[in-house]
């Protein structure tokens, strides 16, 4: 089960608008009613560009929380 989901925190997910309707509706299943798909920009590195500005620009001050977003654009994974 995903973290997110057990820990019922509500999140955003980026992707660029040419994601396949797949993985949007997979991204659903898992996040479940916690999370909201934001569709932007053409590619991967346009939609991650548009997430860190938001995460700039927004209460996501947090140390921890900004060091688990830096790890899940590099792939990696963050225990704390």
């Amino acid at each position: 089960m995903n973290l997110i989901v057990i820990s019922r925190v509500p999140g955003k997910i980026y992707m660029p608008s040419t994601t396949p309707r797949q993985k949007i509706s997979a991204v659903k299943r898992f996040g479940g009613d916690t999370i909201e798909i934001v569709l932007t920009g053409d590619t991967f590195d346009d939609s991650s560009k548009r997430a860190q500005a938001r995460c700039d620009d927004t209460a996501y001050k947090n140390p921890r929380i900004r060091r688990l977003f830096k790890a899940s654009l590099s792939g990696g994974f963050v225990y704390s």
